[in-house]
């Protein structure tokens, strides 16, 4: 004989014979108890995230912990991501970010460089500081540094920012390889003349003349007054 939930005016089948409620009443319950026992609850989810850890399981569920976090397995790493990215810690969202990953095929889409759930960031196309959401098409992962650099840019205002850099630099002049690109670029950022010589044999550009405001490291002409005792 099928044992009926316990609560009045509920005729639904309990899921456990030991059970007394079914599970749309049992849920009702819990919920209610963790409402009336704040302190209670925290004390034994925490009770509970501890006993899972020392097991050296996900403190949110009984699988192992990934390779990226101590305390949680991919899925729940991943909704713990999405509660600082999209405000809302839920397994759907983590789902959805994992969706988007895999979609992206772990690459960034801005610098090609391979990504992983542990180092890449996530980032939204359209800010939700000008209207953007947090739907799957305005979410994507991308490198810690490009994440930095868009701040709150849009995709193609963020493009169109590297493109005027590239052409006011210069540096879409140099012929000479990724490596004496990558040495220009620094040395115009730090103000140190390029010296470094290139990967081909051939001489480097010239360096771009300092603009107002920087320290130049040419010597001045006009000679230092020597200073009196």
């Amino acid at each position: 004989m099928t044992k009926m939930c316990g609560k009045e005016n509920c005729k639904f089948p309990v899921a456990k014979p030991y059970d007394r409620y079914c599970p749309s009443c049992r849920n009702a319950y819990n919920r209610e108890w963790r409402k009336k026992n704040p302190s209670r609850t925290r004390k034994y989810a925490a009770r509970t995230r501890e006993q899972r850890r020392r097991c050296g399981g996900c403190a949110c569920c009984v699988l192992a912990v990934c390779e990226f976090s101590a305390y949680y397995c991919l899925l729940h790493y991943l909704a713990d991501r999405a509660r600082h990215a999209l405000g809302r810690t839920t397994i759907s969202n983590a789902r959805l970010l994992q969706a988007v990953f895999e979609r992206q095929g772990g690459i960034c889409p801005y610098t090609g460089r391979t990504l992983t759930y542990g180092t890449a960031e996530i980032d939204h196309v359209l800010p939700r500081a000008k209207g953007g959401t947090d739907c799957v098409d305005n979410v994507e992962w991308v490198h810690p540094d490009v994440n930095r650099a868009k701040a709150a840019l849009g995709r193609d205002e963020f493009l169109m920012l590297c493109l005027a850099v590239i052409e006011h630099t210069g540096l879409a002049e140099t012929q000479n390889g990724r490596g004496e690109w990558v040495s220009r670029a620094v040395s115009m950022g730090t103000g140190v003349p390029f010296v470094e010589a290139s990967t081909t044999g051939a001489s480097p550009p010239e360096s771009p003349p300092f603009r107002a405001g920087r320290m130049s490291t040419t010597p001045s002409a006009t000679p230092r007054r020597k200073a009196t005792a």
